[in-house]
């Protein structure tokens, strides 16, 4: 077969084959043997560029275009470099206590008053769904420093770690309308408080006992407590 082979575009050479070499290995032993014919530069379409092995095995005039080997890293190299870097970064063990790693500035300030919140009323934080993955990417990040997959005991402990440094982020006991109980206990106790005055405030005691309806059902069909304790807890409910 007749071969045109583009070197460059000013050396356009047409290369005799007895037949198409399955490697380019198998050509360079074939080439003492080749009929080499220099031609002058032509139009050559993309379309007439093809593969040797994939040249056709009529005397149609195929193209090929000989490409410069590039000096750049193997892909062996890359991934060999990539392999002994990740090693290198696990060569440490799971911690003890986890260190929940720094999130935003947005986020991080979201949380600070969140926890404040928490603390002073037992508040649960609203985490946004950008929030949320925010969080979960940065802990996933940090987890895979040490394991690609690590166990539930190792999930446990990052879990841990992160409602220990913001509780704000607690979820609420679903019973409890998703609400967290040492919030509603609060405000109980606040209700008990006022109906300690002589005229208690009837608009504050009915939006305790609304916003406590979820604890207060929970504690009657659990414990079913007798009138004389319900009466002590909550005494709104027998107040005229």
């Amino acid at each position: 077969m007749l071969l045109r082979v583009i070197i460059s575009e000013m050396d356009i050479r047409k290369v005799t084959l007895d037949n198409v070499p399955d490697t380019v290995h198998g050509l360079k032993e074939d080439k003492a043997t080749l009929e080499v014919l220099i031609s002058p530069p032509d139009t050559v379409s993309d379309s007439s560029l093809l593969p040797l092995s994939q040249s056709p095995s009529t005397s149609t005039l195929a193209s090929s275009v000989v490409l410069p080997v590039s000096q750049s890293p193997s892909i062996s190299t890359l991934v060999s470099s990539s392999f002994s870097q990740l090693k290198q970064s696990r060569l440490h063990p799971w911690p003890t206590v986890f260190t929940i790693p720094t999130f935003s500035y947005n986020v991080e300030l979201r949380l600070k008053h969140g926890n404040e919140a928490y603390i002073k009323d037992g508040t649960l934080l609203k985490i946004s769904c950008d929030m949320q993955t925010e969080i979960l990417d940065k802990l996933a990040e940090a987890m895979f420093a040490y394991k690609a997959k690590p166990n539930k005991e190792e999930i446990k402990s990052v879990a841990i770690a992160l409602l220990e440094k913001q509780p704000c982020q607690k979820e609420g006991d679903p019973q409890l309308g998703g609400k967290d109980q040492k919030t509603l206990e609060h405000k109980r106790e606040l209700m008990c408080q006022e109906m300690k005055n002589r005229n208690p405030n009837k608009s504050f005691t009915n939006g305790a006992m609304s916003s406590t309806y979820a604890l207060r059902r929970q504690e009657i069909i659990q414990k079913e407590p007798p009138v004389s304790e319900m009466k002590k807890k909550w005494p709104a409910l027998f107040y005229e």
